[in-house]
């Protein structure tokens, strides 16, 4: 009797795994191995992974205000972190992903007061949503933000092609269509290595909408300062 086939799948955390060590290997690259380009693309899945799942926990979450508190919040910190040990005003890709969730919460507001606002809402709501991009890339000019506005932007557009309305087309492959035309915006804004992020796609199509078996939330919460942390002792250590 043949055996069935099994199917290639990949859960959320063992995406945002895979991610984090990317991550790893690409500041490796950027901070300690200059001269190895290879590491620089390896380190190419990290932020698009990473902003999919932005969009996601957007999407999901029961409080939006403590999803962006727990993400500005930590953004913050290192922002100060960065600016004692090297005097520069540098917004890392937690506020990069802060900026995203400010439209991504006005778009989602806007579409509920379509929905169920009265007029008076549905203009407030409308002028909110078009504040917060012009905003976001006035903030992305003033000091230099992770991946500046494209970056920003890359989340939302999962989230603005998951509500175009249409029957043929399940809400994960609009969102993924989305993320697909935001990276070729931010690659062709960031050139060079950037490109190798568009391989990102084929992993995200093994998706398969699970979180996995554990709660792995603060872990990656915690991975990102830390690992920071270490790479720029041992930098100061070597240098």
């Amino acid at each position: 009797m043949e055996s069935a086939k099994t199917k290639i799948h990949l859960t959320q955390n063992e995406l945002k795994i895979f991610a984090a060590a990317s991550m790893l290997i690409d500041h490796i690259g950027a901070e300690l191995l200059p001269q190895l380009r290879i590491l620089r693309i390896l380190g190419r899945f990290a932020f698009p992974l990473f902003a999919y799942f932005i969009f996601e926990g957007c999407h999901y979450t029961h409080s939006k205000g403590k999803y962006f508190a727990n993400l500005f919040g930590l953004g913050l910190i290192c922002v100060a972190v960065y600016y004692i040990y090297s005097g520069e005003l540098y917004g890392n890709v937690l506020i990069t992903f802060s900026l995203s969730c400010c439209i991504i919460f006005s778009i989602k507001y806007l579409r509920e007061k379509i929905e169920n606002g009265n007029t008076t809402d549905q203009i407030f709501a409308s002028a909110l949503t078009c504040v917060s991009v012009p905003v976001s890339c006035a903030i992305c000019r003033l000091i230099t933000v992770d991946y500046g506005f494209f970056g920003v932007m890359l989340p939302v557009f999962p989230e603005i092609f998951r509500s175009i309305p249409q029957n043929k087309l399940s809400p994960r492959i609009m969102s993924v269509t989305g993320l697909t035309v935001g990276l070729i915006l931010l690659s062709f804004s960031l050139r060079g290595t950037q490109y190798f992020s568009l391989l990102t796609i084929p992993l995200l199509a093994l998706y398969d909408g699970t979180r996995g078996k554990h709660r792995l939330k603060y872990f990656f919460y915690i991975f990102y300062p830390a690992h920071l942390l270490i790479i720029g002792l041992v930098s100061m250590l070597i240098g």
